[in-house]
């Protein structure tokens, strides 16, 4: 249509382009991220350091968003969220920045966008779910950065001081002033159809973070113990005698018991005895 150049997310044919800040620009990241061996989502969480141009310019420290790397940028899945309630009806609180107040119409727009990119892969409960994790990560980061900031930080610098916070940085863009951060979801703790927690991690721990393997197999019960070994039959008596207390020499038959020491009959057990044979009285 003449004069069209898009589809707006209100459903109607726009003139207007979808800003660079909603496009990302140009940004390049140095390499693909490998989720591991055992980890379904993994990302990145991207912080403005409010130190670049044009939407990239703020007065502090902003929260960009999570964006899973799937392929090209990374192996991570493309996971759904877990119901489709519709995006908040107001700016998140981590989005309303004095530059969203100025121009809420683009940042309604760019927030937009941030799930159709983004947050529907993120395999997050729904849209507010979210834009909540969204906000609840980006907060320590963000107030780290802010007191930095106030005293004319490099975006270097501001990346450095999250390092020495302990925070694992994949990337820096340097031309628009952002920081990104490494990241992986697990399954929320027993969920079912709860989606996906995003937790901060370093590259290169994210199977021992958000490995999905499951937990450890309990261990194996005890075995039972052995049954108490029979008692040994009595050593043999020395010799060709009966010994009291031992087993005398073999024989079969009485007879070959007489001649022996110690000896007077031969046992059922088919050896020689010292034991003679009961006899009963009856009366």
């Amino acid at each position: 249509l003449e004069g069209c150049v898009r589809c707006a997310h209100d459903g109607y044919c726009t003139s207007q382009p979808l800003s660079e800040h909603a496009t990302h620009g140009s940004i390049k990241l140095s390499s693909k991220m490998n989720c591991g061996k055992s980890t379904n989502l993994c990302g990145l969480l991207v912080v403005e350091s409010g130190l670049g141009s044009g939407y990239y310019k703020h007065s502090k420290p902003s929260v960009h968003g999570l964006w899973p790397q799937v392929p090209p940028y990374g192996n991570s899945a493309c996971v759904a969220p877990a119901t489709q309630g519709g995006l908040p009806s107001g700016l998140p609180d981590c989005y309303n920045n004095a530059e969203a107040k100025a121009d809420p119409a683009h940042e309604k727009e760019f927030i937009e966008h941030e799930w159709d990119k983004h947050g529907s892969c993120a395999g997050a409960g729904s849209e507010t779910d979210y834009f909540d994790q969204v906000c609840s990560l980006s907060k320590k980061p963000e107030d780290i950065m802010s007191a930095h900031f106030e005293k004319g930080s490099t975006i270097d610098e501001l990346a450095d001081d999250l390092r020495q916070s302990g925070f694992a940085i994949s990337d820096v863009d340097k031309e628009n002033g952002q920081v990104m951060l490494s990241a992986c979801a697990v399954p929320a703790s027993g969920s079912n159809g709860n989606g996906y927690v995003w937790k901060l991690a370093p590259e290169e721990k994210f199977d021992e973070v958000c490995g999905n393997a499951g937990p450890p197999a309990p261990p194996a019960p005890p075995s039972p113990p052995a049954p108490p070994s029979p008692p040994s039959p009595p050593a043999p008596s020395p010799g060709g005698q009966c010994v009291k207390g031992r087993r005398g020499p073999a024989c079969t038959q009485d007879s070959d018991c007489g001649r022996l020491e110690g000896c007077v009959r031969c046992a059922h057990s088919g050896y020689c005895t010292d034991q003679p044979l009961l006899q009963l009285t009856v009366s």
